[in-house]
């Protein structure tokens, strides 16, 4: 999946902070326009969230197990958290995977 973000609006650099959690707490990256992949941390939980600090709003990214580690782009004016996962479904079988997002106002003092 590769979906293209831009909470509240635009992407700007140093209000749009990712969040991801680590096994040594929320590890963050702040957003900043200049093109190129930034490496992931692994993830010890099943979500990821971006805080916009300016326009006090949070998206969160929760997902079910098996998704392999997200990558991470940045663009010009959007960022790019994108997830995959290999889904095998054997003959007669079944199989499920889901994605989802959440989008809610912020305390920015309290943004984690």
């Amino acid at each position: 999946m590769h979906p293209e973000y831009r909470l509240g609006g635009r992407a700007e650099s140093g209000e749009d902070i990712l969040l991801f959690p680590t096994t040594n707490g929320v590890f963050k990256l702040p957003f900043w326009i200049d093109l190129g992949e930034r490496p992931a941390p692994a993830l010890s939980e099943d979500w990821w969230a971006v805080a916009d600090e300016g326009a006090g709003l949070e998206m969160r990214q929760t997902f079910s197990e098996g998704w392999d580690p997200p990558r991470i782009w940045f663009g010009g004016g959007f960022y790019n958290v994108e997830m995959s996962r290999p889904l095998v479904v054997p003959p007669g079988g079944d199989a499920s995977a889901w994605l989802n997002w959440t989008i809610s106002h912020i305390n920015r003092k309290e943004t984690p």
